[in-house]
């Protein structure tokens, strides 16, 4: 990970931080060069962000060992640019549920803040005796739905179904969108 951390997201921001001092060096100079290596530096800077993200996917987050779900759920949340009500159980779960459930959980707020534009999202994670249900709902825009959703809804949607388990969408064009996750509860996962 150090050697892909070195090789790849990190010389992306060197060069970004390169651009953005010869962009400040020519601003008050020549201005359409120093927009040309402003341009780069936000080129390297997203490029930079896409490889760090793909090395932290399915990093487990240490909160989650110690603590469990509820917790780093609502970590997940402490910082979120809307207010997220929470109910998650307290009740600990094999350690592939928690881990699916925190990151379909990620993901579907992700998904919350990019797309809905929503004022307020809730989580609720219930285990019964059987079953395992996680919804993440919003009050946003809607009109979310499998075939117009991208990469995300079919991530989650591929979490899902790893599991044995369901995914439902609810997302009327009127607004709000309701993902709700219903798995089969297996201790031994």
């Amino acid at each position: 990970m150090a050697r892909d951390l070195h090789d790849g997201a990190q010389q992306k921001f060197v060069t970004t931080m390169i651009n953005l001092q010869l962009a400040q060096s020519k601003f008050e100079s020549d201005p359409q060069r120093a927009k040309r290596y402003l341009d780069a530096a936000v080129v390297q800077a997203e490029a930079g962000l896409a490889e760090l993200r793909d090395l932290v996917t399915g990093i487990h987050p240490p909160i989650l060992t110690h603590l469990g779900l509820r917790a780093a759920v609502g970590s997940l949340t402490d910082a979120f640019p809307i207010p997220v009500a929470l109910d998650v159980t307290e009740r600990r779960l094999p350690r592939v549920l928690e881990d699916s459930v925190y990151f379909f959980v990620s993901e579907a707020l992700t998904n919350v803040v990019k797309h809905a534009r929503a004022s307020r999202a809730a989580v609720q994670v219930a285990a019964g005796d059987a079953l395992l249900t996680v919804e993440v709902s919003d009050d946003g825009r809607g009109g979310a739905t499998r075939a117009s959703g991208g990469s995300g809804l079919l991530g989650l949607l591929d979490r899902v179904e790893a599991l044995d388990g369901e995914l439902t969408i609810v997302s009327p064009p009127t607004g709000g969108t309701t993902l709700r996750a219903v798995i089969p509860l297996i201790e031994s996962r």
